[in-house]
Formats: structure tokens, C-alpha cells, sequence
């Protein structure tokens, strides 16, 4: 997923999301962030979307 500001790559786990925000870090690293499958969607969508 590509964003102006930010990329991310997104998993689908077998009991969480995964969404690794590409060269996010202040060092250039990759930023991961796990995410339950029992968030409802909006939630999901606006903790992802608000980006790294």
C-alpha cells in the first residue's frame, strides 16, 4: 500500500494483521505493527491509515 507520505506492506497472519510501514523509522528502519483480528474494522482501518 502506498501512500504520499508512507509505504507499507501488509500481512495477513493467522490470528493478527501485520502492516511493516517501508523505511519508516528515524533510522531508516522498517516500523512493524501488529493488529488483532477482533478490532473492528474502522478501527483497523484508522489505526493503519494513520500511518507509522
Amino acid at each position: 500500500m502506498q501512500r504520499p507520505l508512507w509505504e507499507a506492506d501488509v500481512i495477513l497472519d493467522i490470528d493478527a494483521l501485520v502492516v511493516r510501514y517501508v523505511n519508516a523509522g528515524a533510522d531508516g528502519k522498517d516500523v512493524q505493527r501488529i493488529f488483532k483480528y477482533s478490532l473492528s474494522r474502522q478501527d483497523l482501518e484508522e489505526a493503519i491509515f494513520s500511518g507509522p
